[in-house]
């Protein structure tokens, strides 16, 4: 820890009831059930795709796989345009992607995936199978399922660092690496159309507004919003207070819900 101050998840583990309530420690445990990072990258990050459910448990015996989404916050330098590599172009075969692998012909991956670049404010679904690399200079918020299972098609970084071939395939070989990704390339239209997350106003008044980013259009695993708020501090501090009173409305009604379906204590997903 820093200045000898504990990490916020040794602090969880001494009372997660009191961060999370009984009723989610009886499902749960001590498990948020999703995973926040800030992600500033300094070169561009190696090619990688992510396990789904399905994936994670025959493959890695995990509960979760790593679904995730990133909401844009800008560049880490002023001479460069930020950007993102999301997903497969029409055409590319498990055949064709092994043998670029092979080759480790690493133009010919990045050629593979649509390069999209991007601005503060944007937000973007990555939903597990679908390879994605952030490009040098992208500074994002993400959230995500929580595991860190990735696997990685090139075995060395930009910089030339050597990745040990176990943070590559987490273990399971290179063939079954392979397996994980989903070789369903569209467009570059279809492509924005499926992942990148137009916002919603859910509420707007004096003192600021309120978006969803990420909710039930893309996923039941987690959910972002963005709260804007503008005015005096009074006027900011009703927006604030509102959409902290939903979060706990909402975590109330999921629990309630769960309750009612299933006769014991289970939440159907966690709240981002």
């Amino acid at each position: 820890s820093m200045n000898g101050e504990p990490y916020l998840a040794d602090v969880i583990a001494q009372d997660p009831q009191g961060f999370f309530g009984a009723a989610h420690v009886a499902a749960y445990g001590a498990k948020a059930g999703f995973l926040v990072k800030l992600i500033d990258a300094g070169e561009r990050l190696t090619i990688q795709v992510h396990p789904d459910k399905r994936y994670a448990k025959e493959i890695l015996d995990s509960d979760y796989g790593k679904t995730e989404s990133w909401y844009i916050l800008g560049a880490n330098r002023e001479d460069i345009q930020p950007c993102i590599y999301l997903g497969f172009k029409p055409g590319v075969t498990r055949e064709i992607w092994k043998d670029i692998f092979d080759r480790q012909d690493i133009p010919a991956m990045l050629d593979c995936l649509h390069r999209i670049p991007v601005r503060a404010g944007e937000c973007y679904f990555i939903s597990a199978g679908v390879p994605h690399a952030i490009g040098e200079g992208c500074f994002l918020a993400e959230i995500q399922e929580p595991t860190d299972y990735t696997m990685r098609t090139e075995l060395v970084t930009p910089a030339g660092l050597r990745i040990h071939e176990n943070q590559c395939h987490q273990g399971v070989g290179y063939d079954k690496m392979l397996d994980c990704f989903h070789y369903d390339g569209v467009s570059l239209e279809e492509t924005l159309a499926r992942w990148r997350s137009e916002p919603v106003c859910v509420c707007e008044e004096a003192g600021g507004r309120i978006d969803s980013l990420i909710d039930e259009r893309q996923t039941k695993l987690f959910s972002m919003r963005r709260v804007e708020v503008e005015g005096n501090s009074r006027t900011r501090d009703n927006v604030i207070l509102r959409e902290t009173m939903r979060l706990s409305r909402l975590v109330s009604d999921m629990l309630e819900l769960s309750r009612l379906q299933s006769g014991k204590t289970s939440l159907e997903r966690s709240a981002g």
